[in-house]
């Protein structure tokens, strides 16, 4: 899939676009980021977008635009569809950023154009990595550039694409670095989980977002340690 020709200059794939799920306030309170409804609305206004049912052959030439898929594509033909790509445009989560289409993206090698290059670890680099765009304005004009893009130019970015991907997100590859982590005297206190806001409100928490966040990360901190202490001590 990483090495086949890419048909779609830009590809979004809005899904499930139910308001009561995916316009949560919080994203932009909080990660200052569109919602996915919103960056729906922002990518139709674009001047060159195509609504495309991609169950099936995505037609006319389309290298040189931007493809919304109209389409609910079977999970068997996720990856291949993806992969019809050069750019992936990647929409938030329900109350997270993160969303597992960016990943999925990146390991057919389609480069993303994202909002938070900053929230993985390491962070994406744009122009290296990523497309990172800030708001609609930006989100055009970036979209623009990527589209004139020499195909030397994506080719090289694709690579760097798929390195990082292998790097970091290739499964297994954070379990390998989370046992590194374990077994270092320097840096005890790097490993740690970010539950979701679903999850923690299950244990009876009821602060704001960033401080669930701030306490679920020393609690694991200090559990870790403890762990961490038998682990060298049997």
């Amino acid at each position: 899939l990483r090495s086949r020709s890419r048909e779609i200059g830009v590809l979004f794939t809005p899904g499930n676009l139910d308001p009561a799920l995916y316009s949560s306030p919080i994203l932009r309170r909080v990660f200052d980021v569109m919602t996915r409804t919103e960056l729906h609305a922002s990518i139709e206004r674009y001047p060159d977008v195509v609504n495309r049912d991609l169950a099936g052959d995505v037609g006319e030439d389309t290298r040189r635009s931007v493809v919304i898929d109209t389409s609910s594509v079977a999970q068997s033909d996720w990856l291949s569809t993806l992969a019809k790509s050069g750019f992936y445009l990647a929409p938030s989560g329900v109350v997270m950023p993160m969303c597992h289409n960016i990943i999925e993206a990146m390991s057919v090698g389609t480069i993303p154009v994202t909002q938070y290059p900053h929230l993985f670890w390491p962070q994406l680099v744009p122009g290296e990595t990523c497309i990172r765009f800030t708001d609609e304005e930006d989100l055009h004009e970036k979209i623009a550039g990527v589209l004139a893009m020499e195909d030397d130019a994506v080719s090289a970015m694709r690579d760097r694409v798929i390195s990082y991907y292998e790097r970091n997100l290739r499964p297994g590859a954070n379990t390998e670095r989370a046992l590194a982590l374990i077994g270092s005297s320097r840096h005890t206190e790097q490993l740690f989980i970010v539950a979701g806001a679903a999850v923690l409100r299950s244990r009876g928490w009821r602060t704001p977002l960033s401080w669930r966040a701030d306490l679920a990360f020393h609690s694991l901190r200090r559990r870790l340690s403890g762990f961490i202490r038998t682990f060298r001590n049997g």
